[in-house]
């Protein structure tokens, strides 16, 4: 999970808008990986069906608001 938040400090930081989606992206699919992690954490006995989806309706959220993040960025990088 870390790993999202960093790419995404790392992205709001650069100069350039094309520079940033590509931060933007890293973090999606840091996302993606987060979302494995749980369903086999859930497979392997350490997560309840009940954890799990409260985890996954958190995850999805992080998911909308990654990609109106990315959709703005690059609108952004198509006006300059």
């Amino acid at each position: 999970m870390i790993s999202i938040t960093a790419n995404i400090a790392e992205g709001f930081s650069r100069y350039h808008y094309k520079d940033r989606l590509r931060f933007y992206y890293d973090a999606r699919g840091s996302l993606s990986e987060v979302q494995s992690e749980l369903l086999d954490a859930q497979k392997v006995g350490l997560l309840t069906k009940e954890l799990l989806e409260k985890a996954w309706i958190q995850t999805e959220r992080v998911h909308l608001l990654l990609g109106g993040l990315i959709r703005k960025t690059d609108s952004l990088s198509k006006n300059t």
